[in-house]
């Protein structure tokens, strides 16, 4: 049996993404700060955590949910339709840099904040 690594990275994408969505709605609607963004530790010696919170939330939603739509879209590629690689090329692009982003903004917070 030959493994579809393409299929397996795909869905290890989406499950990402699932986790980093899920992180996000869970500080947004109980306003406390997952333990993604700092240690409670880090967050013991914080004096704004919702500020970290309020920064990173909304770049972690559209990561999340970019990462999920680039697993989802690029699996159904793989299985039941094929995608042209500039679709393909352009959903990864979009992904990379929204990555890019909340790494970004998360460093800048943790160097304001903590």
């Amino acid at each position: 049996m030959k493994v579809n690594w393409n299929l397996v990275v795909d869905v290890v994408v989406a499950l990402v993404g699932v986790y980093v969505l899920m992180n996000g709605i869970w500080m947004k609607s109980t306003g406390k700060t997952s333990s993604l963004l700092a240690t409670p530790e880090e967050l013991k010696k914080c004096k704004h955590p919702e500020k970290i919170r309020e920064e990173v939330t909304p770049k972690m939603l559209l990561c999340g949910a970019l990462a999920l739509v680039y697993g989802i879209v690029t699996a159904l590629g793989e299985t039941i339709f094929k995608l042209p690689i500039i679709i393909k090329s352009g959903i990864l692009l979009l992904l990379v840099l929204s990555c890019l982003f909340l790494v970004s903004t998360l460093k800048n917070a943790r160097e304001k904040y903590l």
